[in-house]
């Protein structure tokens, strides 16, 4: 750690060396009554406790800088350690050149290069590719850069090898020619699914930790604000949102894009308190709907709106504002919400307007269509970092791309990626709700400190978590049966038990 209390030259290696997960997986009829919490927290602790001890190894801190390391079993770690071949993988990939990628591909999957660089809502505006410089600059001497670095040349990797798949397959225009016939055959067949007889509206709280944190102290309205420290943002509002600060992203490096940034601690107990009042009201229109943390819920309306005789998109629209509505006057409060014909589009559709506002999708394939082809790949819900980068490193960067080029997408991937893109950018998803143990299978809760050694340490950053994996076990009203821990080393190393 650097000396003194200046931290304006933090590296990201610095503040997010090592990070815990809890997962708590729960049982098909699980209930909050089921359990204790002091039990269940015990649970944890031993469980966790147990797994950090395992992990450590007799060689001093002073002496080794791998003194805590997953993935090395603790009575090899020591000559390990001393033979210097701890995490060495991958070495050889850090000298390949950049051949096969054209200048804005390769600028495509660089400014990609990490998760806190995309977009969020809020942040439309903001210049990406000076977000990204900043950020690389700030975070490039860090282990982290590396292993980032590392996985984007494992994707360059697999790119090449696809485009030489692609080249191969074309060159045989008999094979070409039936893969073709073949995926148009199978997108006609996908858009025969679509249905667009149920109503599903998603609500999610704009900004829901800022939002809380500022109703408490209004004067921080108008700063850009982020819960969290300088370890790890768990929410910045709107105003820090136009500098480039979101979730997810090391507080020194938000401190960098926006030097006026305020850093409120969280307050989870009220947090959990605020979400079951709004929970409350959602189940009144929905009483399975499927929450997404504490601040999001999927809602089939279509029963409620058929009870109403109000089943239109002018009665759909009444409702989502009639939520928002009474959202705000029970929690002052404001959300946003998506409606459409399935929990896909709801979703999509709800970042469209935030803060407080409605989006409806038209309840026509065509109109879904031409809604999905105009948005860019990562917007589908599934498709994450990773995968982001591959497609766009194949040239596939809006939806409509994946469809006009089915053909090739047909000889790249297999068929069950295949059904899942092309019925994605159709806008075609699941409009019903799944059966209750199939909807959530865990709860999870992480932090990201600090390089700390000591068990003492690890017990009360565990005692933490288990008090925050309760808080928000209680406020589903689940109950765990079998407890995962993950923990992260400073070099990104995972080890789970």
């Amino acid at each position: 750690m650097k000396a003194g209390n200046d931290r304006s030259n933090y590296t990201l290696e610095d503040l997010t060396e090592q990070e815990l997960v809890l997962l708590f997986s729960i049982p098909n009829t699980a209930s909050a009554e089921d359990g204790k919490k002091d039990k269940v927290t015990e649970d944890i602790n031993d469980l966790s406790l147990d797994v950090i001890e395992e992990l450590f190894c007799g060689t001093s801190k002073d002496n080794c800088e791998h003194h805590y390391t997953p993935n090395v079993a603790p009575d090899k770690h020591e000559d390990e350690c001393k033979k210097g071949t701890i995490d060495d993988s991958n070495k050889e990939q850090n000298d390949r050149k950049d051949g096969g990628f054209d200048d804005e591909t390769l600028k495509k999957l660089e400014n990609n290069l990490f998760v806190f660089a995309s977009e969020k809502a809020g942040m439309e505006a903001i210049d990406k590719e000076s977000i990204a410089r900043k950020i690389e600059e700030a975070s490039k001497s860090s282990e982290y850069y590396k292993r980032e670095k590392e996985k984007l040349e494992v994707v360059k990797l697999k790119v090449e090898g696809k485009k030489k798949q692609l080249d191969e397959a074309k060159a045989n225009t008999d094979l070409y020619s039936s893969s073709k016939t073949k995926a148009e055959k199978l997108i006609g067949d996908y858009k025969k699914e679509q249905d667009v007889s149920r109503t599903w509206v998603h609500v999610d709280m704009d900004m829901f930790y800022a939002a809380i944190e500022i109703k408490n102290n209004p004067s921080l309205a108008d700063k850009p604000i982020a819960v969290g420290t300088y370890s790890m943002i768990s929410t910045a509002n709107y105003v820090a949102r136009k500098y480039g600060v979101r979730s997810a992203m090391p507080g020194f490096i938000g401190k960098k894009l926006c030097p006026n940034l305020i850093f409120v601690s969280a307050s989870h107990e009220e947090y959990a308190k605020v979400s079951r009042e709004v929970m409350e009201i959602l189940e009144e229109y929905d009483p399975e709907l499927e929450s997404i943390g504490l601040d999001e819920a999927a809602l089939d309306v279509t029963g409620y709106l058929e009870a109403r005789g109000e089943a239109s998109e002018e009665g759909r629209l009444k409702l989502a504002q009639e939520i928002q509505r009474r959202i705000y006057e029970k929690v002052k409060l404001t959300a946003s919400c998506g409606v459409a014909a399935n929990k896909m589009l709801a979703k999509i559709s709800c970042d469209m307007k935030k803060p407080n506002g409605v989006t409806l999708v038209p309840f026509d394939p065509q109109a879904i269509e031409k809604f999905m082809l105009q948005l860019s790949v990562r917007k589908i819900p599934g498709i994450g970092k990773v995968n982001e980068q591959l497609l766009n490193g194949l040239g596939f960067n809006k939806c409509k791309d994946i469809l006009q080029r089915a053909a090739e997408l047909y000889v790249l991937f297999n068929r069950e990626y295949f059904e899942f893109y092309i019925k994605s950018v159709l806008g075609i998803s699941r409009n019903i709700h799944t059966e209750k143990e199939d909807m959530r299978k865990s709860v999870g809760v992480y932090s990201t400190f600090r390089n700390i050694t000591l068990l003492t340490e690890f017990r009360a950053k565990i005692e933490e978590l288990a008090d925050e994996l309760m808080e928000r076990v209680e406020a589903q009203g689940v109950v765990g049966r079998t407890l995962t821990l993950t923990i992260k080393t400073y070099k990104f190393i995972m080890t789970q038990k």
